[in-house]
């Protein structure tokens, strides 16, 4: 479904604590509709009234419902996100390894702290609000030149930068895909520690398959 951009815009950005509360309420209200009741019972008076306020309060923050989802998918994503750039900083001197190892932990475990929420945001009403801007950030740790992967693949494995870029990508998509099988879709029964076993070693596995060997 192809939306018009402008709907997905908050109207204001919050800069006051009392305006932050609000907007956090809204949106923990939107959740909460999402998860229990479905898109279809997702309006703007429902939130409203399970917010405790005003339609016309919402409206000083969102036009309509795709702003509401837009604006919960970006604040979604930049919890899931801040928990990879965490696990980047502090085992970057780890080795690599030990490195994709502890990204791979803190996506798993972004994916268990919520598994309803985002399934619904990235998965059953993906289409709804997904168009949104340019700068919305996504689950992908592929897109950083700094990420564990394509630093590895460049500079200790001699990959050149496009091809570091592709693999960086696949290695992504790989614990996205897998992590979606065993932990929103139950579709893979095991626990965090095998599941993250399982993902380092196919990850590795493709390394090794596409020429990259060690030391990892």
């Amino acid at each position: 479904m192809r939306q018009d951009k402008t709907s997905l815009r908050p109207r204001k950005t919050p800069t006051q604590s009392r305006s932050k509360f609000t907007v956090g309420v809204i949106l923990d209200s939107t959740t909460r509709i999402l998860v229990e009741q479905g898109m279809e019972k997702l309006t703007t008076n429902a939130v409203a009234d399970m917010a405790g306020i005003s339609v016309g309060s919402l409206y000083q923050y969102f036009p309509g419902t795709e702003a509401l989802i837009a604006a919960l998918r970006r604040r979604h994503h930049d919890d899931v996100n801040q928990l990879l750039n965490n696990a980047i900083d502090s085992s970057r001197e780890l080795g690599f390894e030990k490195s994709l190892r502890a990204v791979v932990r803190a996506n798993v475990e972004a994916h268990a702290r919520d598994p309803q929420l985002h399934y619904l945001l990235d998965v059953k009403y993906a289409d709804v609000g997904f168009e949104v801007l340019a700068d919305e950030p996504r689950f992908s740790f592929a897109g950083s030149e700094n990420e564990p992967v394509a630093k590895y693949l460049r500079e200790v494995a001699g990959v050149k930068r496009a091809r570091a870029k592709v693999m960086a990508q696949i290695c992504s998509e790989i614990i996205g895909s897998l992590t979606h099988a065993a932990v929103i879709h139950e579709d893979l029964n095991l626990d965090s520690d095998e599941l993250v076993d399982e993902i380092v070693s196919v990850i590795l596995g493709y390394f090794d398959r596409s020429g990259v060997s060690g030391p990892y």
